[in-house]
């Protein structure tokens, strides 16, 4: 179904990640842009199985060449000047550290343990960024609705998204053995024999009736799907998000599951707009009070629309803005938080409307929370006599 290209020797400033996807996925026929984690300057194109690798390559190096020499636009300038300007301590790569302290211990299969040090952390920034943004909203005569949702999605709601016929690699699928008892029996026999080496799919029901979430706010579009709401709404959900990154994954800063705290709005357009430019500078506010060292990039991967499906909605110019933080021992940055402002797209597609018949729209802030505490503890190290002395939490 797909293919892919990997080149090296292609230097993306962390400022410029945003403009650069923008600019190739505009002249060429790209999916996906995967930055390596591990070898700085390495980036994989991900495409149709249709599209010649030598052609794609080709046009990838010239688009680069142009890309480089470019002059930036008043777009970019606007949307990369939010920073922390705060100075880590830490330069070198605390991965090998973690592992012999314990701290994070590897399963079969990239699954990962994590000690009470990382889970504290976790809590401590949760906890932390959530009662921040309490704070700000009610200073803005805001209240805040907290859910909680399970993990799965009815496929139901991913169909009416046409998600299964855009780009579902990330998908992650959540099955069962077909409910018949005979079935079940065979399947029995037929593992004691040959194992789960061979191809079950006979005994699987072959029906999808599930998948797993890629984001907790989904399901809060959802929930209010044929629903009038009477005034703009501030939702906050904390959970798992399910993503297929196959050979992406690197100790937390890429992982197949990871927490999410998200704030979701809903309201009018002029809302939404006033609360993607907030979010971020509220984020990047509390950041500076962790004392992470991050700054605000344009970015061009929304992860709820595909680009050939923009044109058919009402969208903002700028659809999402990244929030990356600081990997000082290989000069690079992971993106730890993100506004992404859907437009009209899960309003108009879930017929959510307003009671004042104004166009409504949604938007999302979410902070990875394992890559928090990867960012915050390679920008400081292990020891907590290092750590800025608004980490109270977990000391």
């Amino acid at each position: 179904m797909f293919k892919e290209v990997t080149i090296s020797d292609i230097r993306v400033g962390k400022e410029d990640i945003g403009s650069f996807s923008t600019f190739m996925k505009k002249h060429i026929n790209i999916l996906n842009i995967f930055y390596s984690p591990t070898e700085l300057g390495t980036i994989t194109f991900r495409f149709l199985e249709s599209e010649d690798p030598n052609d794609i390559e080709k046009k990838i190096i010239e688009c680069y060449q142009k890309w480089s020499t470019r002059e930036k636009t008043s777009r970019e300038d606007t949307y990369t000047t939010l920073s922390t300007c705060c100075t880590p301590k830490n330069h070198k790569n605390i991965a090998d550290e973690l592992i012999e302290k314990k701290w994070i211990s590897f399963l079969r299969e990239h699954d990962i343990s994590l000690s009470s040090h990382i889970i504290k952390l976790m809590e401590f920034f949760d906890e932390s960024f959530k009662m921040f943004f309490y704070e700000v909203l009610q200073k803005n005569e805001m209240s805040v609705v907290e859910k909680q949702y399970t993990t799965i999605i009815p496929t139901y709601y991913l169909e009416k998204l046409n998600y299964f016929s855009n780009d579902p690699t990330g998908l992650m699928i959540a099955t069962h053995l077909n409910n018949d008892y005979s079935i079940v029996e065979d399947f029995k026999n037929s593992i004691a024999i040959e194992g789960l080496s061979q191809d079950i799919r006979p005994f699987i029901d072959k029906k999808i009736t599930y998948t797993l979430q890629s984001a907790p706010c989904l399901k809060v579009y959802f929930e209010h799907e044929n629903k009038e709401i009477n005034n703009n709404t501030v939702f906050t959900v904390k959970g798992l998000c399910y993503r297929n990154e196959r050979k992406n994954l690197h100790f937390l800063e890429r992982l197949i599951n990871f927490n999410m705290r998200e704030f979701v709005f809903i309201g009018d357009k002029k809302f939404i707009t006033e609360m993607s430019v907030k979010s971020v500078e509220w984020s990047i506010e509390w950041l500076k009070l962790m004392g992470i060292s991050a700054s605000s990039v344009v970015a061009d991967d929304p992860f709820f629309i595909a680009k050939n499906q923009v044109d058919k909605f009402d969208m903002p110019e700028v659809i999402k803005q990244e929030i990356r933080a600081e990997i000082p021992h290989k000069s690079d940055t992971i993106s730890i938080a993100s506004f992404d402002n859907h437009g009209d797209y899960f309003t108009k597609t879930f017929n959510i409307t307003m009671n004042n018949n104004k166009e409504s729209w949604t938007g999302c802030i979410g902070l990875g929370l394992e890559r928090c505490v990867w960012s915050f503890l390679q920008q400081y190290g292990t020891d907590p006599a290092d750590w800025p002395k608004n980490i109270v939490g977990y000391k």
